[in-house]
């Protein structure tokens, strides 16, 4: 079982076993916001594999490029985007890969499988090897 936490330590969870389901790299103007011009990685779960252990979340909703909401759950006290819930991708919650906890997971499990608007990614940011490439979402 997977868990994580924010940079402060208030806001954990875990999920299931099994999950993720993927891992992608968002290269959007609102990730490269938060994450770097490089973009956001995400963990890919069922919307179920995800549960909240302690902390409080501070919901923040913004239109996507689809007109559809995604809804964000930060940390209420450090502020740490924890992840978001896509209108868009019904079923699914996209963790925040750098919130997970076990640094070696990404040794072994971490090669996104996809890389999505690649359009915004910088001419210095290669693609990664084998990711499937979406010009947007």
């Amino acid at each position: 079982m997977l868990k994580g936490s924010c940079v402060c330590g208030d806001f954990t969870y875990e999920l299931s076993e099994g999950a993720p389901e993927a891992v992608l790299i968002c290269h959007c103007i609102p990730c490269q916001k938060t994450a770097g011009p490089n973009g956001s990685y995400n963990v890919i779960v069922k919307e179920d594999e995800f549960k909240q252990l302690s902390g409080i979340s501070k919901p923040f909703v913004r239109k996507g490029e689809s007109g559809k909401n995604i809804s964000y759950d930060l940390c209420d006290n450090c502020g740490t985007i924890m992840g978001c819930s896509i209108d868009a991708m019904p079923g699914v919650y996209n963790v925040k890969a750098g919130t997970l906890d076990d640094r070696g997971y990404w040794e072994k499990n971490g090669k996104p499988v996809q890389e999505i608007f690649t359009r915004n990614r910088p001419s210095w940011c290669g693609e990664f090897q084998g990711a499937d490439q979406k010009n947007g979402a």
